[in-house]
């Protein structure tokens, strides 16, 4: 009897087994989808990544098949063709915190286990910001080793990218002024990322401190800060 209990039990088991998998993987198919439709619609419909893209396709950086043109200039804004993708890619992040992230080798990588509740606003920001490092690094040959590098587009994404507009600043919480709000937010959530990086951290606030004046004022390739 405690034989054939034991085998029912075994079967039981391997039943829940096989349903908590399949849960999921349903789970990671309904976060991917969702990823892939906030990059379409990110990519289809805002003005500034399609200028950050064409402006990498004018500088002669790859974008790896990247249709600029058609990102900025396509009628069907919700039609965005695979190839307007081959630059960006949803995936999961489970050793990475941060929504987004850009490497030479996976183009801009949008994180699909952290978007959540996320708006298409904040993934577009996100995009934006991954954006000015990919052009930086391409333009100027950036050196992610050297803090000063690693806080000059520290400093230009998070002005370039609109993530310090006075309305995202409020929803974090931060709206006790707004004089000089903007260059605070920029200063400070670049200190932030700069000093995630374990050979910056020590030094992250100096870093910033350091390219301050020149990087900020580099608005490349806008004219004026997004």
């Amino acid at each position: 009897i405690n034989a054939e209990y034991g085998t029912v039990d075994r079967r039981q088991r391997m039943s829940e087994v096989a349903a908590s998998s399949s849960a999921a993987s349903a789970k990671q198919d309904q976060e991917h989808a969702q990823c892939e439709r906030m990059l379409h619609k990110t990519i289809a419909n805002d003005y500034f990544v399609g200028w950050l893209l064409k402006a990498m396709s004018n500088s002669g950086c790859s974008t790896s098949g990247s249709t600029v043109d058609t990102v900025a200039t396509a009628s069907d804004k919700n039609a965005v063709s695979a190839a307007s993708m081959a630059f960006f890619r949803c995936r999961p992040c489970r050793d990475v915190d941060a929504l987004a992230y850009y490497s030479a080798d996976e183009g801009v990588v949008l994180c699909e286990d952290k978007l959540g509740h996320t708006t298409t606003g904040a993934v577009a920001s996100n995009v934006r910001h991954e954006l000015v490092h990919a052009f930086d690094t391409c333009r100027v040959k950036l050196d992610t080793s050297n803090c000063l590098h690693l806080a000059c587009t520290e400093i230009r994404a998070s002005a370039l990218s609109g993530e310090c507009r006075f309305f995202y600043e409020a929803l974090r919480g931060n709206y006790s002024k707004f004089s000089n709000h903007f260059e605070d937010c920029v200063r400070r959530r670049a200190v932030l990322s700069v000093s995630m990086q374990p050979h910056c951290s020590a030094n992250a606030t100096a870093a910033v401190d350091a390219a301050w004046q020149r990087c900020f004022a580099d608005k490349e390739p806008f004219d004026e800060h997004p």
